[in-house]
């Protein structure tokens, strides 16, 4: 499955002129099968040639691409030219965290990370720490990249409640510090633009782009580690709420008698990393309250003995019947470091599809395994930065 670069359908063919979206299908060619020639793109799509003569000339202006050493002579002549891409001539910075970690990318125009850090945030540090730890990421990356290189934006994706039009972080159970953190501070430090989305928003854009069979459908993208929360689309577009949460699941109770969460507990209580790690201390006793960490272990360890973590099974099992009687999804994509062991991911299927369900949604819904974790906020968190600001640099002038 291959994800679509920034540079494809920038421009809506009702909002742009001809030359600008033949100038951006010059370079997307060049990016995908570089090396390549004039004569060959004029050989092989149907453009005109003074469009993409103009549009390589500005390309090379704007260092977007440059000539390679290959020359080929086909008979007498001048030999022809050809052309590769310089993808990071521009790029967006992605930060997301995974578990208490914050990682940050540079992402360039084929959509490739090329480079990538991070640091682990303690659950105890305030929003000053945090956008500290924040600032020292976008300083790493920016260290890291040649000098020709320009930043688009700073797109970053964060868990729990996101004003993503006022740029606030409200606040997160993860770091329980954290209230009313605002990114206005950080444009203006580096006077970058920057976007803010809630991180499961993202990774479901990141789905969205590297599989266009979803745009026809609608899909819940859940999440089941550190919390259980869910994205959802419609036919393409992410569903977001006016409150800045959206999906909470978690947090629903399973009982209406007793409000008391020890003796009624909520979906996390029963499903979540934090509630089951004590159990899987017994046998992993230096296992950290980490995403990745428990990925590592279940590629070996179905957790088949842990009596807790088949209770947690059924209960996902459950919650994704209840999602299907909700949203009627044609897809559920299931974002978890439990079902990157196929063994697991089986189980997660059978108790899905045990109980009984109206229409039989749950043998007609499929049920899919996100298999980069969380590395697709990346891709979901600058998608909106690359949109905007990508179409400047590829109007033509000729």
């Amino acid at each position: 499955m291959q994800m679509r670069t920034p540079v494809e359908d920038i421009f809506a063919p009702t909002s742009c002129r001809v030359k600008d979206k033949e100038k951006a299908s010059a370079f997307g060619i060049i990016q995908r099968h570089a090396p390549i020639s004039q004569k060959q793109i004029l050989d092989s799509y149907p453009m005109r040639p003074g469009d993409v003569s103009g549009a390589i000339k500005e390309l090379l202006a704007d260092g977007l691409i440059r000539q390679t050493p290959n020359q080929w002579n086909t008979g007498p002549g001048r030999p022809e030219i050809f052309f590769e891409p310089c993808n990071d001539r521009l790029v967006c910075l992605a930060i997301y965290t995974d578990s208490w970690i914050f990682r940050a990318a540079a992402i360039d125009l084929a959509g490739n990370p090329i480079f990538e850090t991070h640091l682990p945030v303690s659950p105890e540090q305030d929003a000053d720490s945090l956008y500290a730890a924040q600032c020292k990421l976008v300083e790493s990356v920016q260290a890291q990249l040649p000098a020709y290189t320009e930043i688009l934006g700073i797109g970053l994706s964060l868990p729990g409640n996101v004003d993503s039009g006022n740029l606030i972080w409200r606040d997160s159970r993860r770091w329980p510090n954290v209230r009313g953190m605002g990114y206005r501070k950080l444009q203006s430090r580096y006077d970058i633009p920057v976007a803010l989305s809630r991180d499961l928003d993202a990774a479901l854009a990141s789905e969205l782009m590297r599989n266009d069979e979803l745009t026809d459908e609608l899909v819940v993208l859940v999440h089941w580690g550190i919390g259980f929360g869910i994205g959802f689309s419609a036919h393409g577009t992410i569903v977001t709420s006016n409150h800045g949460r959206f999906g909470t699941l978690g947090y629903m109770q399973l009982a209406p008698e007793n409000r008391d969460h020890v003796t009624n507990p909520d979906v996390e209580r029963l499903t979540s990393l934090r509630t089951l790690i004590p159990d899987f201390r017994d046998r992993y006793p230096n296992l950290p309250l980490d995403e990745r960490a428990v990925a590592r272990i279940v590629a070996t360890d179905d957790l088949a003995h842990i009596p807790s973590f088949a209770e947690a099974i059924e209960c996902v099992g459950m919650m994704m019947r209840n999602i299907c009687m909700i949203f009627y999804p044609d897809r559920i994509l299931l974002l978890s470091p439990f079902v990157e062991n196929p063994r697991i991911l089986e189980q997660v299927r059978r108790s899905f599809k045990s109980g009984r369900m109206i229409d039989d949604l749950q043998h007609r819904t499929l049920l899919e395994p996100v298999d980069r974790g969380y590395r697709g906020c990346m891709f979901g968190a600058t998608q909106q930065l690359f949109a905007e600001h990508l179409p400047s640099y590829l109007k033509a002038r000729y």
